[in-house]
């Protein structure tokens, strides 16, 4: 969402209206692509088609124009939660409970080790909700053949994804390397 171009600045709109659109891809010229007579097919040396990605057409409305009354009572009607929305949980109960426990002396590790354990998960989701805001870029790259395009989107989930598999490899790697050098060094004292 693009808080810049948001046409709501001032306030909520009082009535909404939700439009269903066919999107299609759209295709460089390709024997393929011409046999689809739907498709539109871009001119890969025109610049100004060169980031068209999809077209798009108007197929009908998808939902009637309504306002926050008629749509609350559908929400009810379907069982969904309406109203504010709930507080976000905190570790207030765990520290009551690790404060208490460790004043009369009974469980006093246990109640702390639930209290950091309730911590970090906050934490996480806490961190975690700014990582998952970025869902990717798009890159400009330098044309490598006519048909190729100067962008490329980098995937921001692929891209995590990717590395924790790799520190693991790695890790995994450096243990494996770590291991046998001790195992022959050891071999090598024996043997001496």
């Amino acid at each position: 969402l693009d808080v810049s171009e948001y046409p709501f600045q001032q306030g909520p709109p009082r009535f909404v209206r939700a439009w269903l659109y066919h999107y299609d891809f759209t295709r460089l010229d390709t024997p393929w692509a011409r046999r689809n007579p739907t498709a539109k097919i871009i001119n890969e040396t025109a610049d100004s088609e060169r980031n068209l990605w999809w077209t798009r057409k108007r197929v009908q409305e998808y939902l009637p124009k309504v306002n926050l009354d008629s749509l609350q009572e559908v929400v009810v009607a379907q069982g969904w939660p309406a109203g504010p929305p709930k507080k976000k949980p905190s570790c207030r109960k765990c520290e009551k409970a690790a404060s208490k426990a460790c004043t009369t002396g009974a469980g006093c590790r246990s109640a702390l080790l639930q209290l950091y354990i309730c911590q970090a998960i906050h934490t996480v989701r806490r961190h975690g909700a700014q990582a998952r805001i970025w869902v990717g870029a798009s890159v400009a790259v330098p044309r490598l053949h006519p048909m190729m395009s100067d962008t490329i989107f980098v995937d921001g989930p692929l891209v995590v994804i990717s590395t924790v598999v790799a520190a693991f490899a790695g890790l995994r790697l450096t243990v494996g390397i770590a291991s046998s050098l001790a195992r022959r060094r050891t071999a090598k004292l024996k043997l001496d």
